[in-house]
């Protein structure tokens, strides 16, 4: 199993101008082949309709999105069970409240978050791998 975080689900909707899309595509292969779990919590759906919305995508491309995403069967972890680990990421790692819903999902599961995020990455707060560098489950 791995934790994925925005920046990786993001490439899987919005190739352009993204780099490590390959790799992001193949997280997501693998997921879909069942060779590995991918989990997030559930706030990765609200941040990719964020970053659609940002580029100007249109409505209906962002629902269709948002449906696919409902339909990828990864394991989606509630923010309120994560919320107390995250408020100690945060302070801690001074990571914002976002970054460290998915650090802590990653130690709840004791399992790498895959991140593009090098500060998150560099940060000590999980075991974080970038995308394209060594991004297999223990």
């Amino acid at each position: 199993m791995l934790v994925v975080d925005s920046s990786v689900i993001v490439k899987w909707f919005l190739a352009d101008a993204e780099s490590h899309v390959a790799e992001a595509l193949d997280l997501l292969w693998r997921h879909q082949s069942g060779e590995v779990m991918l989990a997030a919590p559930e706030l990765a759906a609200l941040e990719l309709i964020n970053a659609m919305a940002k580029r100007r995508i249109s409505g209906p491309e962002i629902e269709a999105a948002a449906c696919t995403f409902e339909n990828m069967r990864l394991l989606l972890v509630p923010v309120v069970d994560l919320a107390l680990d995250a408020a100690a990421i945060c302070h801690r790692f001074s990571l914002s409240a976002y970054d460290s819903s998915f650090a802590a999902l990653a130690n709840r599961l004791d399992v790498p978050l895959v991140t593009e995020d090098r500060r998150l990455a560099a940060s000590g707060a999980c075991d974080a791998r970038l995308l394209g560098e060594n991004c297999s489950p223990r």
